[in-house]
This record gives C-alpha cells, sequence and structure tokens, in this order.
C-alpha cells in the first residue's frame, strides 16, 4: 500500500492547500520586509603578553593587500572567493583598523557564519591589522551581475548576467 493510498486529496482540497502554501511564504516575506537586517560585528586582537611591542607602530596594510587577503576566502558551497562573487562592497584601512561593508548571496544564506568567521581570520592573519569592523548589509541586494569575469566562466559557463535586465523590462 504505498503513501497514495494513505491520504487522498480532492481537487479542491489541493487547490486550497496550495494558496494556503502562497499564503504562508508571502506573509514569511512580508515579515522579513520591513525589517533591518544589517550587522555589524567588531573584532579587536588580543594583545600578547609573551611578545615585547615593538616601540614604532606597525606599517599599515594598504588596501589593496586587504583586499588580496579577502581573496582567499572562499564562500564554502560555491568554492568562489567573495571577491569574486561581489560580496564585498567597501574596504577602507585607518591606522591599525579595517572597515568592511559585505554582503552575501541571500539573507538566509546558510553558511554566512563559516564566511564571516572566514573573513575575521584570514584579517586578522596580517599581524599589523588590530581592529576589524564589520558591516553586514543587504542594501544594495546582491545580483549575479556583481559576478567578475571569472566567477561567471566558473558558475555560469560564461553566460553573461541578464536576469536582472530581463526583470527590469518584465519579459523573459
Amino acid at each position: 500500500m504505498g503513501y497514495r493510498g494513505i491520504i487522498k486529496l480532492s481537487v479542491g482540497q489541493k487547490i486550497l492547500l496550495g494558496l494556503l502554501a502562497v499564503v504562508v511564504i508571502a506573509l514569511v516575506f512580508k515579515a522579513f520586509q520591513g525589517q533591518n537586517l544589517e550587522k555589524t560585528y567588531h573584532w579587536t586582537r588580543e594583545a600578547s603578553n609573551s611578545v615585547a611591542q615593538p616601540a614604532a607602530s606597525p606599517p599599515f596594510p594598504a588596501q589593496e593587500e586587504i583586499l588580496s587577503i579577502l581573496k582567499s576566502v572562499d564562500d564554502p558551497e560555491l568554492k568562489v572567493s567573495i571577491i569574486d562573487l561581489g560580496l564585498i562592497y567597501e574596504v577602507e584601512v585607518e591606522k591599525q583598523g579595517v572597515e568592511l561593508t559585505m554582503t552575501l548571496t541571500t539573507p538566509t544564506c546558510p553558511v554566512a557564519s563559516l564566511i564571516i568567521g572566514d573573513v575575521k581570520e584570514a584579517l586578522f592573519s596580517n599581524p599589523n591589522v588590530r581592529d576589524v569592523y564589520l558591516r553586514l548589509t543587504f542594501d544594495p541586494p546582491w545580483t549575479v551581475e556583481r559576478l567578475s569575469p571569472e566567477a561567471q566562466k566558473r558558475l555560469m559557463g560564461g553566460i553573461t548576467p541578464t536576469y536582472q535586465k530581463v526583470h527590469e523590462k518584465g519579459t523573459l
């Protein structure tokens, strides 16, 4: 007797169940719509008591050096760097601190905590970085148009992302 014999729904019940599912999904999206999904993180490197600190302050890492470090951080699911995915919106280096604004491909990214942890670890791999300020935002939302040409080739077989342009015109 398979599962078909246990639950039998009429056509009307199937339609009602489908409508109920649509309403639930709409309510979930509506709940997220008005919320500020932005999060901020601040980490400070703990001072090491076992090693004497030099008298002169260390050189500040250049923005290019920080971008190079972030290029080593991959999205664990896609196996593409967060730089090539276009997840980094802004990087500023001031004194021994790095201020970073980034996004994720979706607010419900299942590997968000892994990516954020990898960013922290990668930035602190530079001994001259003392503070990291990370602002995670979804405004503007990420789109496939942010992919680098390398990531486009790898993830999309070289197809140019046209979803946004097509979506704006309202045709497929």
